[in-house]
């Protein structure tokens, strides 16, 4: 009987290797640019989406209050490089990181506040990359593909 235990462990060690082996190896293609995600399509069969790392970020760490398109716990963030003082992306990156510290000398993010009732949670951790990666695809995100439309000044009105 023992010498049988013994081939168990083996194989076990074995399976536990090649399990650990497997979760490295999907982590490390959870780095590449672009990920695919399996979803139910309206017919029933499976179609692929493609995110960005971007749009990933955006959904894991912005999309909770915020929305491209319109107002929720904060404000819709199409456009967002073209208000306040959100053209330096270095402001941006600032106020992401600390929102409490970087309100205390500028009065659009105060009016921020007033206007949702609710300060912006710190995301400390977000890398320069993170930050212009989510940037960026806010930027690049047509805004009548999250129901905005955009109305075009007619030189007749």
């Amino acid at each position: 009987m023992r010498q049988l235990k013994y081939p168990i462990y083996a194989c076990l060690l074995l399976l536990f290797f090649l399990i650990g082996l497997s979760l490295i190896i999907k982590l490390s293609k959870m780095e590449i640019v672009k990920e695919s995600i399996s979803a139910p399509a309206e017919t029933g069969h499976a179609q692929t989406i493609v995110m960005s790392k971007g749009e990933l970020t955006f959904k894991n760490y912005c999309a909770s209050c915020h929305s491209l398109s319109r107002d929720v716990v904060g404000p819709a963030l199409n456009g967002v490089d073209e208000r306040g003082p959100w053209s330096d992306r270095a402001n941006l990156f600032k106020w992401v990181r600390n929102p409490p510290l970087f309100m205390q000398n500028d009065p659009y993010t105060q009016g921020l506040k007033a206007k949702f009732g609710t300060m912006m949670t710190q995301f400390p951790q977000l890398t320069d990359q993170e930050l212009n990666d989510i940037f960026d695809f806010i930027k690049a995100t047509p805004s009548k593909q999250y129901g905005v439309i955009k109305a075009k000044a007619s030189a007749n009105s």
